[in-house]
């Protein structure tokens, strides 16, 4: 992975880690979206950069995302949610979030860095 975060990095103008984490996720975004099979309860929100849907989930009977998130002092974390799939097809007309399971701190100082911890941690709760 360090090989294509290194190529992402060179297409991105700005020098700025904010910046460069966010169009690295744009990328990502691109190529996972097709993957999504339960759209509907994807987390969202001003800070998150990107989130996955994990398959297989955690447990049987849930639907499990990861997501990259800024907080307010630039420090950025990975969540893991959970939803049930009982709850997912009620169909209720308003969509209903994930919880909030586990926080993960993301230690590095580049945006290189942070997507490989980032990375890490898609391949932990994949299994892989």
């Amino acid at each position: 992975m360090g090989k294509i975060l290194d190529e992402l990095l060179k297409e991105i103008p700005s020098s700025d880690m904010t910046v460069q984490i966010k169009e690295i996720c744009n990328a990502l975004w691109e190529e996972e979206k097709k993957n999504l099979k339960h759209p509907r309860s994807l987390p969202e929100g001003a800070n998150i950069f990107l989130a996955l849907e994990l398959i297989p989930a955690r447990t049987k009977g849930e639907i499990s995302y990861l997501t990259l998130e800024r907080d307010p002092l630039e420090e950025f974390i990975a969540i893991y949610y959970t939803i049930r799939i009982k709850d997912y097809q009620n169909g209720h007309e308003l969509p209903i979030m994930p919880k909030r399971i586990k926080t993960h701190p993301l230690e590095g100082r580049s945006a290189k860095k942070i997507m490989a911890e980032y990375a890490k941690l898609v391949k932990f709760y994949r299994g892989e």
